[in-house]
């Protein structure tokens, strides 16, 4: 009796989207590991190799900047002690699954387990997501760091806050002020969950207290390397030289056109001058905007505006930050669209099975053309581009 209990209570675990969830754990690792160190012969100029732990932990305290690539790199040292192409470029990985995970709770919280597992399909298999995994250099952090916000921001954002979200929160948010202008991003989720943060307070002044001291702990390297190099707080506000209004707005505009109209001439990053992100993603996006747009008192709606806004702020500033760094809110934009057009869908057929399967049948194929296109964009189009292979000629 016992054995069928198990077997009884296994099926109803044993659901289909269950089984797309595990379905898509092992595609994303699959994704971000395959042919990751022979996908070219050598390293591009903007990557690097992997230091050994001993450098590793010196670079920590000396210039700490870029904390959470560091300690990936830390880990990936421990683990893999010689350092080829591989093992360079897994660090990038390591953030990028944490970035997928993060995303992927988010979009269940926000719309649902099938819509989020919609959602990581495009996000994963993006080539402008590709790049920034798995390139040997700490641009995956921008997307890791908007991903960390918006969870953030979920999680206070629920009726049932847990005792360690303080902890969490204190920690998270001292890693992210060492990525250059993640300040500001952060400093819009703080003040859109301030009520919700400020009741936790004062619910739990002895965990508030405990977790500040835990915050300044984490700062302690940054605050080292300010005092002996005061010239690099620009850098962590995510300014690096002289703003001119002309180059700017310019730059501004240019990053939304590189993403859905093209332009963009980087071989590291894009073939060719092919936008960053495909034709469904760009509807969806836009008829997520028109979805939040009828919310717009929405705390979400407030929120993903500000990350939008601040975002394409520092790209457009003189800085190294990466476009990168909208790619979470467009995922998360893109899938409130998707959403969006399959609600309308279900309300014309609310009673008609096959209408309804239809109608999910057609976004599922739609999605699996986009995710074959974008993977040939990266797999295919890109690593055999002959500008770009000569891009990676650096040998270990």
């Amino acid at each position: 009796m016992k054995f069928r209990t198990r077997v009884k209570r296994l099926r109803k675990k044993v659901t289909l989207q269950n089984v797309l969830s595990l379905l898509l754990i092992c595609t994303a690792a699959t994704l971000l590991l395959f042919q990751l160190g022979s996908i070219h012969d050598g390293l591009a100029a903007g990557e690097s190799q992997l230091p050994p732990v001993t450098r590793t932990i010196e670079h920590i305290w000396s210039n700490p900047i870029e904390l959470p690539y560091l300690i990936s790199q830390f880990i990936t040292a421990a683990l893999l002690p010689t350092a080829g192409y591989t093992a360079s470029r897994l660090p990038s990985v390591l953030l990028a699954a944490v970035t997928l995970a993060l995303m992927y709770w988010v979009l269940v919280q926000w719309y649902g387990r099938r819509l989020a597992i919609f959602g990581i399909a495009l996000l994963m298999s993006a080539a402008s997501f590709l790049h920034v995994a798995r390139l040997a250099t700490p641009d995956i952090l921008y997307s890791f760091c908007t991903a960390v916000i918006l969870a953030l921001a979920a999680w206070w954002h629920k009726n049932s806050r847990p005792r360690w979200l303080v902890y969490a929160t204190t920690v998270s948010a001292g890693l992210l002020l060492y990525i250059p202008g993640a300040l500001w991003l952060l400093l819009g989720g703080l003040i859109f969950e301030r009520k919700h943060i400020l009741l936790t307070i004062k619910s739990n002044a002895k965990d508030a207290v405990l977790a500040g001291i835990l915050g300044l702990l984490t700062l302690v390297p940054l605050i080292h390397y300010l005092i002996n190099d005061t010239s690099q707080y620009k850098n962590v506000l995510g300014i690096a030289g002289n703003i001119e209004v002309a180059v700017f707005l310019r730059e501004a505009t240019n990053t939304w056109q590189y993403l859905f109209i093209g332009g963009y001439e980087n071989p590291l990053y894009n073939v060719a001058t092919l936008p960053l992100l495909s034709v469904f993603t760009t509807i969806s996006f836009f008829v997520g905007i028109y979805l939040y747009s009828k919310h717009p008192h929405a705390a979400r709606t407030k929120l993903l505006l500000y990350l939008s806004i601040v975002s394409t702020i520092l790209i457009a500033l003189p800085s190294s930050i990466h476009i990168s760094l909208l790619i979470p809110v467009i995922t998360v934009l893109a899938v409130g669209g998707i959403g969006y057009l399959l609600h309308v869908w279900l309300t014309v057929f609310p009673k008609n099975p096959l209408a309804r399967s239809f109608g999910i049948g057609i976004v599922g194929v739609v999605l699996a053309f986009t995710v074959i296109y974008n993977l040939a964009n990266y797999f295919v189009a890109w690593s055999n581009n002959d500008q770009v292979q000569r891009t990676f000629s650096k040998r270990l």
